[in-house]
């Protein structure tokens, strides 16, 4: 008796909900109720806690527990089911065999003597019916009420001898709940006859089984498959069903802790079938695969609801789209662009022509025209913006597999591009002194006075911030664009809007407001070296653009574009010297530039460059697959040569001897797909994961659904994704 005390201080100190940590939490550890309660029912059978000689009913205050079979006699050779029946007091439950938020369920522990066991005599693992989902103050467990029936099969070999009797012992042990939750147990005997004629059981006993047995879950007659991310489980059929009079729907995971219990599943059903949208906990670990359990279907009919149980083994599906775009809601999408536009402006590329357009202002701090001037800087980017935005809309509803950056995938858009911000380098730095004749009405950048035209210039300065800036993702954009290409055309055009305006937001502000621009630096000649120090990023841009260019179309691209430049600046030089000779002059110049820049694209496609390591290989959907079959766990790096992101990240974190010898230690598949030029199986991979651009990192764990790390790595962030992909648990 002592010791069953102390038993049940140490459940109620780690089990009983409002009194110590829930059960789900418990059961994880050793000293889990699940665990006290097989303690239990493990000195009963010993002896040292039963106080009452073992019979086929056990009676307590809140529930009559026995054990039946459907064989009052059985024969050699035949199959008996046994049933572990309980009758619960009203008002009472048990627990299902994962019983969500809080809980224990029953242990059965049979036990045969040995020379049984020795004959051949086995009884199957328990046969569980569908659940219930039981709220309790704000928690959802998953149990029983009113009546619980578990059944086992026994097997008893064709030699076993007639005129003999099988004794069945039962070490039970289970936890029954209302506003308190109490241990209960006990031990339960069955003694079968057997002979060489049949006998069944008492009518209500058959009537019993045979219930029980037509409500256990049934094989689902659809294929199902699910995908992951942090937020959402999805479950997904192959077939349509038919959901007009189905009022609910839940699905109960065989495993705790992979799905958040209290809310109910968000139901769609489509002509490709039915999905289910379940909420995951924090700090959820990757689901198993196959992830199995019970899903409940109710119906509604005129005699009364009627319940359809069906057991589910979902494989992990990567092509079950999670639609996170579309939780995110367009609310929250603008905000995460509004504020990766904003980040925008620190790239290299884009941060100069900010810095310079924002210089033109010290003359004018508080004039009447600055305000014009954000203005019209503001609306060539959104311009601009919505153009890309507008074009890359209909490519897809074309059927074009495009993304975020598209236009960079063409050499000749890249060559220009190059070409562009060269030429702005040449200006800044005072190679050619050409601002009012070329620059100050094109651009209006920086110059002594506004020109004449410098609305015009400013809202080509925003037009020429977003093409440079096109090639980058910051942080919080590839969420809200993501979500804007899943959406309709005038959700998408929003989100789009919000990224321009993010990033015009800096120079509009200090356009507007007097009291920034008179915290502005003095005129002085520091503002010409300023001038003369910012080429060097553009400098640095059109040589990155070049070598994008010799990554899309091998060497002679990267000869091509650098004959180009020397094309350019023989162009800028004639125009700049006059006269009719030397313009007709510069302008052949500038058309073999153009020339010159065309040529690329009609190059063959350069082989994808990649680390020097040898560690990575190419990406497909073939060998993406047959890893996973193998059960290796995998890295996918989505890259391009003109995202500054992803060369960022690959030399910060994905490049070195820890990052190597992390690979070969957890024995990871690196797997690289390189975006540069057009590619359909990597726009496809995209996409499965609700992204329309790179860079995108996915961590395939040997086990369970996939993580996808952020935009912007570290090293440790990295060596631990593939620490935990090797351990099946993502990171």
């Amino acid at each position: 008796m002592p010791l069953r005390l102390l038993a049940l201080a140490l459940f109620l100190l780690t089990a009983v909900p409002g009194f110590g940590p829930s059960m789900a939490a418990a059961q994880s550890g050793p000293s889990s109720a699940g665990d006290l309660l097989a303690t239990i029912g493990r000195l009963q059978a010993d002896g040292t806690v039963a106080d009452a000689p073992a019979g086929n009913e056990v009676r307590t205050d809140n529930m009559t527990t026995r054990l039946v079979a459907d064989l009052a006699t059985a024969t050699p050779g035949g199959t008996v089911t046994l049933a572990f029946v309980q009758d619960i007091r009203e008002g009472w439950h048990t627990y299902w065999r994962n019983p969500g938020d809080s809980g224990a369920p029953a242990t059965l522990a049979w036990e045969l003597a040995p020379q049984d066991l020795a004959a051949g005599v086995t009884i199957d693992p328990v046969q569980w019916p569908a659940p219930e989902a039981i709220p309790y103050f704000g928690l959802m467990t998953f149990g029983h009420q009113d009546q619980l029936v578990l059944l086992s099969d026994l097997q008893i070999p064709a030699d076993w001898p007639a005129g003999t009797v099988l004794p069945i012992r039962l070490v039970a042990d289970w936890l029954v709940c209302a506003e308190i939750c109490i241990p209960e147990y006990g031990s339960l005997a069955l003694d079968i006859p057997v002979e060489t004629t049949p006998v069944p059981a008492d009518a209500p006993t058959l009537q019993l089984i045979e219930a029980a047995r037509a409500a256990l879950p049934r094989a689902s007659p659809w294929a199902v498959g699910f995908n992951a991310d942090a937020a959402t489980l999805r479950l997904a059929t192959d077939t349509a069903l038919a959901l007009d009079r189905v009022s609910e729907i839940r699905f109960f995971p065989d495993q705790p802790g992979h799905i958040e219990n209290v809310p109910e599943p968000v139901r769609r059903a489509g002509p490709e079938g039915l999905t289910l949208d379940l909420a995951r906990p924090a700090e959820a670990s990757a689901p198993p695969d196959p992830l199995t359990g019970v899903l409940v279907l109710t119906e509604t009919l005129p005699d009364g609801p009627v319940q359809q149980a069906f057991l589910v083994e979902a494989a992990f599906d990567p092509s079950i789209a999670l639609e996170t775009g579309s939780q995110l809601g367009l609310a929250r999408a603008a905000l995460l662009a509004l504020l990766g536009g904003i980040l925008l402006n620190l790239m290299p590329c884009v941060f100069p022509v900010l810095s310079i357009k924002a210089l033109a202002l010290v003359h004018h701090a508080g004039g009447p025209r600055a305000l014009a001037q954000g203005l019209a800087y503001t609306l060539g980017v959104l311009t601009t913006f919505l153009a890309l935005a507008g074009l890359l809309i209909a490519l897809q509803a074309g059927g074009a597999l495009v993304g975020w950056g598209f236009q960079l995938q063409q050499p000749l858009v890249v060559a220009l591009l190059a070409y562009l911000v060269f030429a702005i380098g040449l200006w800044l730095i005072g190679a050619f002194e050409l601002a009012p004749a070329v620059f100050g009405r094109v651009m209006g950048l920086g110059q002594d006075r506004l020109p004449r035209h410098g609305l015009g210039g400013s809202f080509a300065t925003g037009v020429l911030a977003v093409l440079v800036a096109s090639p980058c993702t910051a942080p919080f954009m590839a969420a809200a664009i993501g979500f804007a290409l899943t959406q309709g055309p005038a959700t998408a055009l929003t989100v789009f809007a919000a990224l321009g305006l993010g990033l015009a937001l800096p120079y509009l502000a200090l356009s507007a407001s007097p009291w920034l621009q008179r915290r502005l630096p003095r005129p002085g000649t520091w503002m010409v070296r300023f001038r003369q120090l910012m080429a060097f990023p553009m400098f640095a841009t059109a040589a990155w653009l070049a070598w994008v260019l010799a990554r899309q179309a091998g060497d002679q691209a990267l000869l091509l574009v650098l004959l180009g430049f020397v094309a350019l600046g023989l162009a800028i030089w004639m125009l700049h010297l006059g006269g009719r000779v030397a313009r007709a002059a510069g302008v052949a110049a500038l058309a073999l530039a153009l020339l010159l820049a065309a040529l690329p694209g009609r190059l063959p496609a350069a082989d994808p460059a990649h680390p020097k390591d040898g560690l990575a290989v190419p990406f497909t959907d073939e060998l993406l697959a047959e890893l996973r079959r193998e059960g290796r766990p995998v890295f996918v790096n989505m890259t391009a040569a003109w995202c500054l992101t992803c060369l960022v990240n690959e030399q910060a974190a994905l490049s070195g001897p820890a990052f190597e010898a992390a690979l070969e230690r957890h024995d990871v598949a690196y797997l690289v797909g390189d975006w540069t030029r057009q590619d359909a199986a990597i726009t496809s991979f995209l996409r499965r994961f609700e992204r329309s651009g790179v860079p995108l990192y996915v961590v395939f764990p040997v086990a369970g659904a996939p993580v996808i790390l952020p935009q912007i790595l570290t090293g440790g962030l990295v060596l631990d994704a593939l620490a935990g992909a090797a351990a099946g648990i993502g990171s």
